[in-house]
């Protein structure tokens, strides 16, 4: 079984983090015994009026991807032109990918602008099509007059849709016709390296909290900061705050002098990442919306208890066994941290095992499955 994954989101050099959720599914799936490739295809800004480049890419893990890089000082226009977009993709995968893999499945991430290049690709190349879904935007997206109707007609001609969480799974439903078309396969998590290192804090008169993401809307990393500061005197304790990743929210954060310490992290691989949580004894998560949320699920394989804002899927993933949520206000956030700290123990080893369902094995087992299911009935 040959799949060939369509992704407008991947991992770059600028921010590691972008899209890791996808290229995870991909090593799952490949683990799993399923031959897949990645074909990229990514919109950017640039000063020319169109600048188009494209490489072939192995990776250590042995994944091949394919990136179609396209910029424009109109990115904009160029990413709302998704029939542009499709004639490049498919001039490509004919004069070049096809020569060296020719899929039975072309799996689509995100409804724009791949699963609409997925979709005309799998009709031309008579392809069952599968759409993974993780776009918080959805709603969005699909009440454009235009786009949101050809969006329907995308998502119900598709063979299979897979979702990461109940939430966005609930969002989907409104636009599909089957809802039996709809499956949930949550984000895959390093459960071995993550839950390698122990917690130990040789400095109990530190609390270390960390924070990570990419630090953009709708995430609310602010809320953190006012939060530990309106609480750094009733704590008897020293609080180091790690904040990991980059972004535009972290800008005026990083011009006030707190009473706490801030470790500005930028931009970290895996291992540091891993390292990190190793140095952790509370993490903590604030955002306006989440369909998932991979850096929670990995400090709960961690071990580490998680307080994290109650929106979105959080409430799927955060129970009182591994941690805490709240309401996005800061008075809500000092009173949730200071009960994080004071009056609530939390067993390690079980908030580990409320990630196994991450789990890489399980999660590459049911993407074949599924994709098994989708080529019966067209092999009767």
């Amino acid at each position: 079984m040959k799949v060939l994954m369509i992704s407008p989101w991947y991992p770059n050099d600028e921010n590691p983090f972008y899209g890791i959720f996808i290229k995870n599914h991909a090593y799952a799936i490949k683990d799993a015994g399923v031959e897949i490739q990645l074909l990229v295809v990514t919109v950017g800004q640039s000063k020319s009026i169109f600048k188009k480049s494209i490489s072939r890419l192995i990776d250590e893990k042995g994944l091949v991807t394919h990136v179609i890089s396209l910029k424009s000082k109109y990115h904009n226009l160029l990413f709302y032109n998704y029939i542009f977009q499709y004639l490049i993709v498919k001039n490509y995968y004919h004069k070049h990918l096809e020569k060296e893999f020719t899929p039975d499945i072309i799996h689509s991430n995100i409804i724009f602008p791949a699963a609409f290049l997925g979709y005309k690709l799998a009709i031309i190349e008579k392809k069952a099509h599968v759409i993974t879904e993780h776009w918080s935007k959805i709603d969005r997206f699909m009440n454009m007059r235009l786009l949101g109707v050809l969006g329907k007609k995308v998502y119900n001609d598709a063979a299979a849709i897979t979702v990461v969480s109940s939430f966005l799974k609930n969002k989907l439903a409104n636009f599909i016709n089957d809802e039996e078309k709809l499956n949930i396969i949550p984000n895959v998590i390093d459960l071995e390296n993550l839950s390698r290192y122990n917690q130990a804090n040789d400095q109990p008169d530190t609390i270390r909290f960390t924070c990570m993401s990419l630090w953009e809307k709708p995430k609310r990393p602010e809320l953190l900061f006012h939060a530990l500061q309106g609480i750094v005197n009733q704590v008897n304790r020293r609080i180091v705050l790690n904040v990991a990743g980059c972004g535009s929210l972290l800008n005026e954060l990083k011009s006030i002098r707190w009473d706490f310490e801030v470790r500005y992290l930028g931009s970290i691989n895996h291992e540091a990442k891993i390292k990190v949580f190793g140095n952790t004894d509370y993490f903590l998560h604030a955002s306006d919306m989440e369909t998932f949320s991979v850096v929670i699920a990995e400090a709960m394989a961690a071990g580490i208890p998680v307080l994290a804002s109650n929106v979105g899927a959080i409430p799927e993933l955060i129970s009182s066994e591994n941690g805490l949520m709240c309401n996005n206000n800061v008075d809500e956030w000092s009173e949730a941290i200071l009960s994080l700290v004071s009056s609530k123990i939390f067993d390690r080893e079980v908030i580990k095992k409320t990630a196994s369902r991450f789990d890489k094995a399980s999660v590459g087992g049911s993407f074949k499955k599924l994709y098994m299911s989708t080529l019966k009935p067209q092999n009767n």
